[in-house]
């Protein structure tokens, strides 16, 4: 009876697996096993910290964030599979506004571009009305002629958070994903506009007409301004703008990609976000192995001739950090980086990125 137990619990979807679950006596676990428990663990933690109305934190992005560590994790959840997604994603569709745009109070761009990609991962039709409507919005709000922006202003083709129109990279990222989530026509003029608003962001003076740029391949957060001081480029903008390439299609040999990767072989780093320390480190994290899984390599190679199982490293960083109950959380609270519903996402982004380049080693 026993062994009929452990093996309907091994097969429900509905359970996260326990973190106590047997090992096999003096076999060390594998790095695969070691990294599927420490997301188990957090996504426990999250679904006991869920809101009655079905959100974390009360926020549509937080939220949107968390639904896509569930659809993402080794375990790939899928709706039907437990309350804790089903009312999370209705609460997304709750916040659909006429004009396409899902989010709450404020940063309509910043949570449209990630609810987008949680209503594309479901896979259901269903969501196809809402996510054309939010994909159109978000082409809608992009810096354009059409609002006000010739083709020479430095903010051409960027993505704000839909009201201070200011366009910035770290939205962009968000948005160029989703409109690649929402299978928008690649010959649409978004997609082009997005580049040139994304090369501009890049200390590459080859491809980048803006005076202050210099050469060292890295990307800032937006055209003259950079969080690192000055116009000097830093980790998180740096993958950022690598991921956003790739999502619109410009090849991984483009000059442009990879001069950022030979920036980031430069700066190469599990231990802090590059040019910022600890700030915005979970943020950073997410997006470097999400690009470097785009990119498809199991190593990088450093500047220093070092090669680096990245996905290993990290896997091995983020497992050390997380809290005995499953969650994460960033002293250096900058960016809401103290938040454990938004930290504890980011590195479960990060670790479901991680996970198909893990090898079978030991932890």
């Amino acid at each position: 009876m026993r062994r009929i137990a452990l093996a309907l619990a091994a097969c429900c979807s509905l359970a996260l697996a326990p973190i106590a679950a047997a090992q096999e006596p003096g076999k060390p676990m594998g790095l695969h096993e070691a990294t599927k428990r420490g997301v188990d663990r957090a996504l426990r933690w999250l679904r006991h910290e869920q809101g009655k109305d079905g959100s974390w934190s009360g926020h549509p992005g937080i939220t949107s964030l968390v639904a896509l560590a569930y659809l993402r994790s080794p375990r790939h959840y899928h709706e039907g599979d437990g309350p804790f997604l089903d009312r999370a994603i209705t609460y997304l569709t709750t916040k659909a506004h006429p004009n396409g745009a899902i989010y709450d109070r404020d940063n309509p761009g910043y949570n449209t571009a990630l609810a987008v990609q949680v209503l594309a991962e479901t896979k259901n039709p269903a969501y196809r009305p809402l996510i054309d409507k939010a994909s159109a919005y978000l082409r809608g709000i992009q810096a354009r002629d059409k609002t006000g922006y010739p083709q020479s202003h430095k903010y051409y083709g960027g993505i704000g958070y839909g009201g201070d129109e200011r366009p910035d990279l770290s939205n962009l990222q968000f948005a160029v994903e989703a409109l690649r989530a929402a299978d928008t026509d690649p010959k649409d003029p978004a997609w082009g506009r997005a580049i040139q608003f994304i090369s501009r962001c890049q200390n590459r003076s080859e491809s980048n007409d803006q005076p202050w740029a210099a050469n060292d391949g890295g990307f800032v957060y937006a055209p003259g301004e950079s969080f690192a001081g000055g116009t000097r480029s830093y980790g998180s903008m740096t993958f950022a703008g690598i991921k956003s390439l790739l999502f619109a299609r410009v090849d991984k040999t483009d000059p442009r990609v990879a001069a950022g990767v030979d920036w980031a072989r430069h700066h190469y780093s599990v231990e802090e976000n590059p040019g910022l320390g600890q700030q915005g480190y979970y943020y950073y994290v997410d997006t470097f192995a999400r690009t470097l899984a785009l990119l498809g390599e199991p190593t990088l190679k450093s500047a220093d001739g070092a090669t680096h199982r990245w996905a290993e490293e990290l896997a091995h960083k983020l497992l050390a950090m997380q809290d005995e109950a499953g969650w994460w959380s960033n002293p250096v609270g900058r960016w809401w980086e103290g938040n454990k519903h938004l930290a504890t996402a980011h590195a479960c982004l990060a670790l479901a990125a991680c996970y198909p380049f893990l090898t079978d080693e030991a932890r």
